[in-house]
C-alpha cells in the first residue's frame, strides 16, 4: 500500500503522517505534535521522539502492544536532512586532513619493557 507523504509548508516544522498498521491515523504538523499524539495513543509515560525521528529519517517502524506504527514525512525534508549530515561528515574529514598536514601530531618517548630494564625507546604517536 502506498502511504501518503505530507508536504512541508515551512522550514521550522517537519510534518509527520502516522500510520497504525496500514491505516492513516494522524496527520501531525510537527514532530512534537506527533510525539504528543503517540504518547496519548499508546498511554505511555514519555514522548517517543527518537521513535518518530528514526521512523521518518530511516523508515523504521515502531511496535507497541501488538500494533505497528509507521511514520512518513516529505521526501524533500529527508533529502535535506541527509544532505546536512553529509556536509558535516565532509567538513570533519577535511578538518582532520588539515590537522595532519599542519603537523599537529606530537611524538612521545616511552620505555616499552620496564621489567627487563632495557634502554630502548619507542616512539608513539598521540593526537593532540
Amino acid at each position: 500500500m502506498n502511504r501518503v507523504k505530507p508536504k512541508q509548508k515551512n522550514k521550522l516544522h517537519i510534518p509527520v503522517n502516522i500510520y497504525k498498521g496500514e491505516k492513516l491515523v494522524k496527520e501531525a504538523e510537527s514532530i512534537q505534535e506527533a510525539a504528543r499524539w503517540l504518547k496519548q495513543d499508546t498511554e505511555d509515560r514519555f514522548k517517543r521522539f527518537s521513535v518518530i525521528t528514526k521512523g521518518i529519517w530511516y523508515y523504521a517502524h515502531y511496535s507497541y502492544n501488538g500494533y505497528t506504527y509507521y511514520f512518513e514525512t516529505d521526501p524533500a525534508a529527508v533529502a535535506l536532512y541527509f544532505e546536512r549530515i553529509n556536509r558535516k561528515i565532509l567538513t570533519r574529514i577535511q578538518s582532520d586532513e588539515a590537522l595532519n598536514n599542519l603537523g599537529r601530531y606530537k611524538t612521545w618517548k616511552a620505555e616499552p619493557n620496564l621489567l627487563e630494564h632495557t634502554n630502548k625507546e619507542v616512539s608513539f604517536l598521540f593526537h593532540i
